[in-house]
């Protein structure tokens, strides 16, 4: 903007010139003021002098559509004047923006506990000016529709050979992605286009597709029992048994970790990890567990049990740990 004294005397005064964006030509209270400039190495301003100044202003937040940017030479009213009615420039200016969506999103409806599957999500640019930055969409597991911070993050994917993305363009990105092992149930796969809010948008609450998908345990295993017992010969009196519930058609195995209790390990039993491998419609598997025997007279000494690592399609249950006597 260029403030002229056209008055025949000096402005000697310092002030502040301010640019404000406005829904039409009349400054009030409901303008957005984007900027100010402390006017004081430019005075005293000589009679028929000028300034110029140079600024850039941010519209990031501003909804697209015909508005006006209002210039204010002395806004703040320090000079004196002989008319304070003509300090104001208004210039017309169409606000443009990008407006990123995720147009489409597909996924399997079902799916196995830890299995990949194959998704693909199309990102559209729905605003009237092209997306310049490059950003990073992310897809998510979540209990519901909705994008929060207990979502489980599950892949992002750079956005930068596609940008910068013209008003109307559209890109579409497929990938394998694998799902956690420990989740199952009816849940959401979240599409979220630019997640890390690189891109200035119209709106950045229409940037999340859900696409819902019930993910199916293949196998819950769990311990049938928080205790069990075995004789110092390693003969069972409680055997170590590991069930299998839900979806039995598949082989699944799972790691059966053994830690000291009252037990000593290398003295007392083996510690090394055992895997339990379950057939096609095997339910039930009993262990047996390294006991080390000895002559000498001990009083009863436990092992901790825990299971861990289940194979892609099952999930640990509830009781996964157990005590063995």
């Amino acid at each position: 903007m260029t403030v002229n004294n056209q008055g025949t005397g000096e402005a000697p005064q310092d002030w502040r010139d301010y640019v404000s964006l406005s829904l039409n030509q009349t400054l009030d209270g409901s303008d957005t003021l984007l900027d100010n400039e402390a006017i004081s190495t430019q005075t005293p301003l000589a009679a028929d002098g000028s300034y110029t100044i140079n600024k850039t202003v941010n519209l990031a937040s501003i909804t697209p559509g015909t508005r006006y940017l209002i210039f204010v030479a002395d806004g703040s009213g320090n000079q004196g004047e002989i008319n304070e009615t003509n300090n104001q420039r208004v210039v017309e200016i169409v606000v443009t923006a990008p407006d990123l969506i995720v147009s489409t999103a597909n996924a399997p409806t079902t799916a196995i506990t830890g299995s990949n599957i194959a998704v693909s999500w199309t990102t559209s640019n729905q605003g009237t000016s092209e997306a310049s930055a490059d950003w990073s969409d992310a897809v998510y597991l979540s209990g519901d529709s909705l994008f929060d911070a207990s979502d489980i993050f599950i892949t992002s994917e750079a956005i930068a050979s596609q940008t910068p993305l013209a008003a109307g363009a559209s890109y579409t990105i497929s990938r394998n992605i694998a799902l956690p092992s420990n989740v199952s149930g009816d849940r959401f796969l979240l599409f979220v286009a630019d997640n890390s809010n690189a891109q200035g948008e119209v709106d950045n609450t229409n940037n999340v597709r859900a696409v819902p998908i019930g993910i199916n345990a293949s196998a819950i295993l769990s311990f049938s029992a928080a205790t069990f017992r075995v004789n110092e010969n390693g003969t069972a009196i409680a055997p170590v048994t590991i069930e299998r519930s839900g979806i039995i058609t598949e082989s699944v195995s799972v790691t059966l970790n053994l830690s000291n209790g009252t037990a000593i390990a290398g003295s007392d039993y083996n510690s090394s990890p055992l895997t339990v491998t379950f057939a096609p419609g095997e339910t039930s598997k009993t262990v047996t567990i390294p006991i080390i025997n000895d002559t000498r007279f001990e009083p009863e000494e436990t092992v901790n049990l825990t299971l861990a690592n289940p194979s892609a399609g099952a999930v640990i249950g509830v009781q996964n740990t157990a005590v063995l006597t």
